[in-house]
């Protein structure tokens, strides 16, 4: 399914987004070392995915324009959608 549309119909999209942000983990180990180690090795998830006090970065909000997607089945996202439907103003209700 193309990314454009030209018949004005309303559709699904999957936009990806990166942003950062910065945070403090409270980590109890023997050494420094150790407790830098564990956070740097968090791909198990132990640690989460955000620290508790997590703070949004300023300006790092992007969209991945490389991988946008258009969506077919809105079923199979049910966990993941958001409704954002941009609809044009009617100016018959002002």
């Amino acid at each position: 399914m193309s990314i454009e549309n030209d018949n004005g119909e309303i559709r699904t999209f999957i936009i990806p987004v990166t942003w950062e942000e910065c945070g403090q983990f409270i980590v109890r180990a023997r050494t420094l070392k150790e407790a830098i180690d564990a956070v740097e090795g968090n791909e198990d998830g132990c640690f989460g995915t955000s620290s508790a006090n997590g703070e949004y970065v300023d300006d790092s909000f992007k969209v991945n324009r490389d991988c946008l997607t258009v969506v077919s089945d809105i079923s199979l996202y049910d966990d993941l959608f958001v409704d954002l439907t941009i609809e044009e103003d009617d100016e018959s209700s002002s």
